[in-house]
């Protein structure tokens, strides 16, 4: 906000890097690659790096049409970062080339800039040509007017979508360059007046520009949508009680999955033929507990539903895909896990969508398992879980007490005794990936709170003072300090914090002043 504009942004995730197959011949002592017919020879550059503690290193980086090549840099892995099992030599003759939008060079911090001093809508819109390399969601508006636009560059390629290595050598599946700022999708004062994203996918399949697939689940936008649906006038308190909300649309629809249909009537087959008594209890213990009549999709902090319902999430994640990716501490299962915050992910698909799968069997037994047989597992290991980890009495759990924001300072890893100093929590959380009140949590590898808003901002121009803004933590960053996290009590309650622009309301408010000069 700068007085006269208000804007946040979400993430697109866009696609703006491409793996390209080279074919690569020696000439004499040097090397060339194909490209349209002919042998080119490879460009080559010296990049300097200047080492911290040590001397100045140089590397040599070799090129093709299409971008630099990777060989050289992850010959020093004996395996991929976050990607198992592929090893590293490639076949003699070939190599990867990385063709990426940054390469073609970046104005963000420029756009960024021109965004603070932009007075109205107009050179708003002006400043968001800038952004080349950064793909965000930007919803902007004034008094006036708000808009939609989404930023960066996206590559407008002859053939495919580029998420397997390409050819290289023919040139059928090159970039034609960028797609033009004024075909990005954008809006401007929408009919229904109002905006919002939620990292959601935001052009659909017929779109005829491919701008992603890394889109996370729609569960947050519906909710914004049905929190605003029918009201003309939101007001600050409307937003306010907008960022609180922990009702989770993939609670409900996993509850409806559980209680109506077939898969229903399936699950309740598999809990009725388990001779075992403590695992067929446990999974009937688990639905009287997500029963619509007890539980009401609203994830709380204080809920005893919500904690069945993580444990269940975290639960069938690993019932179904731990055989075949584990062991837990593996770099398969970390970088499976991992993508569950990233985008909507294959756990949420196996458990809303899928019917048939390969990872429904368990690899481990004899028989072939089905989809009902592993939600029935699951339901029964949520149970336990939840016994374990929270006592025996379930009218005392919490889903907070499983399910913490942490505030971790990075050294506290190397020197454990700063960890009081440093480091903050854990802080009770509610929430969880699909609800506003976003609280993401690794299914299936732990319950920490790690995917949060970083920030919660409301600006009503019809205000005297219209901006109000608070962090995760506080604005210090000195742990002395009482401002180091002075902010994770109100912005855990979800409240407002006023960010005066007027002169005689910023000296009411601010007891320092800290002033940066130049040299």
């Amino acid at each position: 906000f700068n007085g006269r504009l208000a804007w946040g942004a979400t993430m697109v995730t866009a696609d703006s890097q491409d793996i390209f197959l080279e074919r690569l011949q020696r000439r004499g002592d040097a090397v060339c690659y194909r490209y349209r017919g002919e042998c080119l020879p490879l460009q080559e550059r010296q990049e300097r790096f200047s080492v911290r503690g040590g001397s100045e290193v140089v590397k040599t980086v070799r090129s093709t049409v299409h971008g630099p090549l990777l060989e050289d840099a992850l010959s020093a892995f004996e395996q991929m970062p976050r990607v198992p099992a592929i090893p590293l030599h490639t076949t003699a003759g070939q190599g990867l080339a990385l063709r990426w939008s940054l390469a073609d060079g970046e104005r963000g911090l420029q756009g960024f800039l021109a965004m603070g001093r932009a007075r109205d809508m107009e050179q708003a819109r002006r400043a968001l040509t800038l952004i080349d390399s950064i793909y965000l969601n930007i919803l902007y508006g004034d008094a006036h007017h708000i808009g939609w636009q989404v930023t960066g560059r996206f590559p407008l390629r002859k053939r495919g979508t580029g998420h397997l290595p390409s050819p290289g050598w023919d040139g059928i599946y090159d970039w034609q360059g960028y797609l033009p700022f004024e075909q990005k999708p954008h809006v401007i004062d929408p009919a229904d007046g109002f905006l919002a994203t939620a990292n959601n996918r935001t052009t659909d399949a017929s779109s005829a520009h491919y701008l992603s697939h890394s889109w996370v689940g729609p569960e947050r936008i519906e909710r914004i949508r049905q929190l605003a649906d029918g009201k003309s006038d939101l007001v600050v308190e409307d937003m306010t009680r907008m960022f609180a909300d922990t009702f989770s649309l993939m609670a409900l629809r996993t509850q409806r999955l559980l209680f109506e249909g077939a898969l229903a009537a399936q699950v309740e087959r598999v809990i009725e033929s388990w001779q075992e008594g403590k695992k067929s209890g446990s999974a009937r213990s688990a639905l009287s507990w997500l029963h619509p009549e007890r539980f009401d999709c609203d994830m709380d902090a204080g809920s005893a539903g919500a904690a069945v319902m993580g444990a269940f999430h975290h639960a069938f994640t690993r019932r179904v895909f731990l055989d075949e990716l584990g062991p837990d501490d593996g770099i398969e299962w970390q970088a499976f896990t991992a993508m569950v915050l990233d985008s909507y992910a294959a756990p949420e698909d196996h458990l809303l969508v899928r019917a048939q799968s390969p990872f429904f069997d368990d690899v481990t037994t004899a028989e072939e398992e089905s989809k009902a047989e592993m939600v029935a597992l699951a339901l029964a290991d949520a149970w336990q879980l939840c016994r374990r980890r929270l006592g025996g009495d379930p009218r005392q759990w919490k889903w907070g007490e499983l399910h913490a924001y942490r505030w971790t300072h990075p050294f506290t890893e190397i020197f454990s005794r700063l960890f009081g100093f440093l480091s903050r929590g854990p802080v009770p959380a509610g929430g969880d990936l699909h609800t506003v009140n976003v609280a993401g949590f690794h299914w299936g590898r732990d319950f920490d709170a790690l995917l949060i808003p970083a920030m919660r901002m409301v600006v009503d121009f019809g205000l005297p003072e219209p901006a109000f803004l608070i962090t995760h933590g506080g604005q210090s960053g000195n742990p002395a300090s009482r401002h180091y996290d002075d902010m994770i009590e109100p912005w855990v309650a979800v409240r407002n914090h006023p960010l005066p622009f007027r002169p005689e309301n910023e000296r009411k408010q601010y007891n320092r002043e800290l002033r940066l000069s130049p040299f």
